[in-house]
């Protein structure tokens, strides 16, 4: 598309141009949530048809859907920018389960993009724990667009806001080098979420192993 250019990882090609940088305006991509605000595991869920999921399945706290969650996670930023809002957590708390009763996979959808997060143990093998969540969420996001994936936009304002976060993604890098290599690595799937990378919370779809990983601006 004329005007329009891009960078892709797998082929050194384009940069979207300054004019396909524009900001958003207030309200688009605008979650409509109702307010939660949970301690330890969670039954809540903003997700009306979660009746059954939620008297089976119980969130770890860290996760729970909130407005104002325990766990701040910027899914654009490394996991080592993950921080919480009580001095008296700490990293031991990510190797807890991250549903009670555990179970050993779970797959996640997001807002905004077409790609299901799958979610299996890393470090004990035995089940999933909050940073197994965490590390596939961000992993997933990480990957690069296809040039066919890119194509597939139709929309010129979902366009023109997946460049402009394509390039506040690497422009809010101080290091002159590490912002070159970030975009060189092209256009990810965390641009398609338009600046929309804050975590909310997980909550539950009613199908026991499925859930969604809320963002916000």
């Amino acid at each position: 598309m004329p005007g329009r250019h891009v960078r892709f990882a797998s082929a050194p090609t384009f940069y979207p141009s300054s004019s396909s940088t524009s900001t958003p305006s207030p309200g688009e991509y605008h979650h409509h949530l109702p307010r939660y605000t949970t301690t330890g595991y969670s039954n809540h869920s903003p997700h009306p048809t979660s009746t059954y999921s939620s008297r089976t399945s119980r969130i770890h706290s860290l996760l729970a859907y909130s407005n104002h969650p325990t766990l701040h996670f910027d899914v654009s930023l490394p996991l080592n920018a993950i921080t919480f809002s009580s001095s008296r957590l700490s990293t031991r708390s990510l190797a807890e389960s991250a549903i009670e009763p555990p179970v050993s996979s779970m797959t996640l959808s997001i807002p905004h993009v077409t790609w299901p997060v799958t979610v299996t143990p890393s470090s004990n093998r035995v089940f999933i724990t909050v940073a197994d969540v965490l590390n596939a969420v961000y992993h997933t996001l990480r990957n690069p667009v296809t040039p066919e994936e890119y194509r597939a936009i139709r929309s010129s304002s979902d366009l023109k806001r997946v460049n402009a976060a394509y390039e506040r993604r690497h422009g809010r890098i101080r290091d002159d080098y590490a912002a070159y290599r970030e975009r060189q690595g092209g256009v990810r799937r965390v641009d398609f979420l338009a600046g929309h990378t804050r975590f909310l919370g997980v909550s539950s779809t009613g199908t026991g192993r499925s859930w969604v990983f809320n963002v916000t601006k």
